[in-house]
Order: C-alpha cells, then sequence, then structure tokens
C-alpha cells in the first residue's frame, strides 16, 4: 500500500508534528510506502527524509498550494491519504483528480491559537482555516485525540468523529533505571503558547516553595516562531523569578536526549493548561514514571484515573496544591502512583496509532464497496 501524510510545518515541534512522525514510522514498519508532504521539516524527521516531497512554491495562496499538493499527490498515487491537521483543505488538495480516501486527524476542530495579529504567519505556514466549512466534503473519515474533541467537532462541524487517541513516541520506551528520584523538580514541558500558560505556574512556583523549600521548578518547551512574543513574556517572568527564588530553570527547544533526561529526574510533571484537548507531554511523563497533575477540563482525564496515575485539579488552587502533595509523598506512595502510571502509558504505544487510522481506511474502503 502506499500512503500521502500531509501536515505544512513539519518545522514546528508541537504535539500535531510529534504525532506525525509517529505515524509515519508507524506505516512504514507495517509495510506502507509514504510520502510526506510538508514545506519544511525539523531533525525529528532526518531519518525519513528521503520519503519527504517539499512544497516549493513561493506563492502561498490556497490555490497555488493546491496546486503543488495535487502534482505530488498524482504523481505518487497513493492508496489513501492521511491529513494530520484540522483543515479540510489539505485532503481536497491532495483528492484533486482522484477519489482516494482521506482521513483527517484532528487534535481540535479550531485552531484556538490563531489570533489577528498573527494570522499572517499562519499563512506563511501555509494554514488556509478560512476555507475548512467549504472543503469539509473531501473528507472521508474524522479522527480526534479525545471524546472532548469529538463533542466539538460534532458542534462546530456537524460531523460525529471517532476518537483515536494518540500514541507516544518510540524514545519514551526505551529501557533504563529511572524509578528513583533525588530532586523534588516540578517539571512542565509544552510549546511555549499563552493557551499553555507557562508564565502562571512560573508564578505560582513562590507558593510551592514556601511549603517545600528545596523544590525545584523545569519548564521547557519548544519555541513557536508564530508566538515568540509569548516566549519572550515568559522569559522575562523566569528572569524576574530566578534572582528572588533560585532553583528555577527555564529551557528552550530541548533535544529528545535532554526531555528523557528531565522526564526522569522530576518528583511530579505539573500541567496548567486549562481545556487540554488530550495532553500527549503527560503521558511521557507517566512512561518515565512520574505522576502527574493535571488542570481539568482535559481530554486525558478521560482515561486516567484522579489518584492513581496522578491528579486531575478542578482549579488552578488545586493545581498547585497536589502538586505540593506528590512533592511531599513518601517513596512507597511516590512509587506506587508513578508505576501506575507507567502501565497506563503502554497504552499509548506508537505502533498503536498507525493500525487505527489503518484501520479506518480500510473501513472507508469496505463501505465504499457496500455502496
Amino acid at each position: 500500500m502506499r500512503a500521502i501524510v500531509i501536515h505544512p510545518h513539519l518545522d514546528v515541534k508541537g504535539g500535531s508534528e510529534r504525532l506525525t512522525k509517529i505515524l509515519c514510522e508507524s506505516l512504514l514498519n507495517m509495510g506502507v510506502d509514504i510520502k510526506v508532504i510538508t514545506a519544511r521539516s525539523s531533525d525529528w524527521f532526518d531519518p525519513i527524509r528521503s520519503k519527504i516531497a517539499y512544497l516549493k512554491t513561493e506563492d502561498r495562496s490556497a490555490e497555488a498550494v493546491a496546486k503543488a499538493i495535487a502534482e505530488i499527490s498524482q504523481s505518487f498515487n497513493p492508496d489513501f491519504i492521511v491529513n494530520m491537521l484540522q483543515e479540510p483543505f489539505f485532503c481536497y488538495a491532495a483528492k484533486q483528480g482522484s477519489d482516494k480516501p482521506c482521513v483527517m486527524y484532528i487534535h481540535f476542530p479550531i485552531d484556538e491559537e490563531i489570533e489577528e495579529k498573527n494570522l499572517d504567519s499562519y499563512f506563511q505556514h501555509y494554514r488556509y482555516p478560512h476555507l475548512s466549512f467549504q472543503n469539509l466534503g473531501y473528507v472521508d473519515a474524522i479522527a480526534v485525540n479525545s471524546k472532548r474533541t469529538g463533542l466539538a467537532t460534532w458542534f462546530i462541524w456537524g460531523v460525529k468523529p471517532e476518537v483515536v487517541y494518540p500514541s507516544i513516541d518510540s524514545i519514551f520506551f526505551s529501557d533504563g533505571e529511572f524509578e528513583k528520584r533525588d530532586t523534588k523538580t516540578v517539571l512542565y514541558v509544552g510549546r511555549f503558547v499563552a493557551l499553555k500558560r507557562q508564565d502562571f505556574l512560573l508564578s505560582a512556583f513562590e507558593r510551592i516553595k514556601r511549603e517545600v523549600p528545596e523544590a525545584k521548578l523545569v519548564i521547557t518547551g519548544f519555541v513557536d516562531p508564530r508566538h515568540r512574543d509569548y516566549y519572550e513574556h515568559v522569559k522575562e517572568v523566569y528572569e524576574s523569578l530566578r534572582d528572588k527564588l533560585k532553583d528555577v530553570e527555564l529551557i528552550p527547544n530541548p533535544d529528545d536526549k535532554t526531555l528523557l533526561e528531565l522526564y526522569r529526574e522530576a518528583k511530579v510533571y505539573t500541567h496548567p493548561r486549562v481545556g487540554e484537548h488530550f495532553g500527549m507531554a503527560p503521558v511521557e511523563a507517566m512512561s518515565q514514571l512520574t505522576p502527574v497533575v493535571i488542570r481539568a477540563p482535559t481530554g486525558l482525564a478521560e482515561v486516567m484515573t484522579h489518584g492513581i496515575e496522578g491528579f486531575v485539579a478542578k482549579s488552578d488552587t488545586e493545581l498547585v496544591d497536589y502538586t505540593i502533595k506528590v512533592l511531599k509523598m513518601g517513596r512507597d506512595q511516590w512509587s506506587k502512583m508513578g508505576r501506575a502510571g507507567y502501565r497506563l502509558a503502554q497504552r499509548f504505544r506508537p505502533e498503536f496509532f498507525g493500525k487505527r487510522i489503518l484501520e479506518m481506511v480500510t473501513s472507508v474502503a469496505r463501505q465504499r464497496k457496500g455502496a
């Protein structure tokens, strides 16, 4: 089988880009030949760079980009198409002149990070959210990352999708002796965008420090070029607290080795994002035996049990309280929670994601034959 996988900006390091990498590797491992269509890519995609077809058109208009995508798709002649963003435009573009099934995977039906001030930056990254409704008919099946996202998709687009929980990267299933934690480190991993609320956790650390004087805070993640002003804001907050509180570390753009080490050193992973559609980083933390504290509402709460793998906070006050609670846990209680999270994380191994997407493609093909 042959598949086209589309994501326009694989140079940004976020959840959808990481999941695109996971899908590509999973499909290749199942014997599916792939062609990845994107404008740019990061080092995450170095192992499969030969499979990438880059959009080379300088004209960023939807018409020109659709034509460029169609030419690549027609030349490759895939059996199916997977669009890894919530914009049906890419299904429309890849299906020009063919009826190949297109599955679209979405993290949320609208991009909550787009604002008037950064809209042009999104256009420069080959994004066309304003064309979603007129191209929805080119999508044969929609997969979403949580029931929460599924409801939003139904309410906004009038389509009931299928829930396919995301997987985490294979690097997080590597062996290692990492159950013992010598420091009381609070870790947060996320792209630097306002909705991720890194500034809140920095501000809340003063209270954590009063309760647990030996606590340390590490905030890491990737700087998104479309939201660089927010990263600069976080850096200002960090610098204002660093001299006062000490034990605060800001690490932009970590490589995977550093990320893995940080997960393995943390006593608790705290995720302050409100309304997280799913949350891959907390699962990555659990895969390294780190208890997590997440902020409701969140898609991850659909699969996680409060008080077992970690805690689901209903308010910012609870988020800080539960973070302090994990920091103060004795070794036995902490290890029990960490091992429970580790077991849960096994449900998100990378091979499962590609298999589920392939099952959806097969289902679409069966339905077409039945019709």
